[in-house]
């Protein structure tokens, strides 16, 4: 299959690439994955979807911005989006006097985001990253990742960056569609290159256990 987000005309002289598309399931954790992981500079340095053009997303963010401003965090505490896009999530928590800070590969997402008064760095997620925010900006109270954590390739470093930024009285959120809706609604054309795992709580648990955290809260919402 070729990629997602490379719409090629009959008049343009490109060759696009192919890549396999295969889904593997371990029946030991139950996570499921692609088989073959393409080069994520190919996918994510210049991205064209931007969250801000979602209405329905950005009332989403407004209501987790309201809510946990009320339950978790305060003022001037810092929170922490990765995989940012153009910034509409941290500006919700901005408005409610957080410290925000976006992280995101795309350049010409985290350049709109940065024109916007949202401040983002335009690096993929590492734990070499997270230890330089720790030294300029302290820890973080809340750290987000919405609609990308089924992006990773290595789960492992990922969540151990997690751990080196977040305060110890912090929370990690992310956001992912469940693999048990892809199954019981038959959402195939959720399965592309980007979109390396299909997750269920199971194996998140173990993941995350297995660095030390809990899973202290679990929401569906329907976006």
């Amino acid at each position: 299959m070729p990629l997602v987000n490379e719409l090629v005309y009959p008049n343009q002289n490109i060759k696009e690439k192919f890549f396999p598309l295969e889904i593997v399931l371990c029946k030991n954790c139950y996570l499921s994955q692609l088989s073959v992981v393409v080069d994520p500079s190919l996918l994510f340095r210049n991205y064209v979807y931007r969250s801000s053009v979602s209405n329905v997303f950005k009332e989403h963010c407004k209501f987790l911005a309201e809510e946990l401003n009320v339950s978790l965090c305060k003022k001037d505490d810092l929170v922490v989006d990765i995989a940012s896009n153009d910034g509409c999530l941290l500006r919700q928590f901005k408005d409610k006097g957080n410290r925000v800070l976006g992280i995101d590969p795309a350049i010409n997402l985290a350049k709109i985001a940065n024109e916007s008064g949202i401040e983002t760095l335009p690096e993929f997620w590492s734990k070499e990253l997270a230890q330089k925010i720790l030294q300029k900006y302290g820890p973080a109270k809340i750290i987000t990742a919405f609609n990308v954590f089924a992006h990773i390739d290595d789960i492992h470093s990922f969540i151990e960056g997690i751990k080196i930024l977040l305060s110890v009285d912090g929370f990690f959120i992310l956001e992912s569609p469940h693999i048990y809706d892809l199954i019981d609604k038959t959402e195939f054309d959720t399965i592309y290159h980007e979109h390396l795992s299909y997750l269920a709580l199971k194996p998140i648990q173990r993941l995350v256990e297995e660095h030390g955290m809990k899973v202290a809260r679990v929401e569906k919402h329907e976006i």
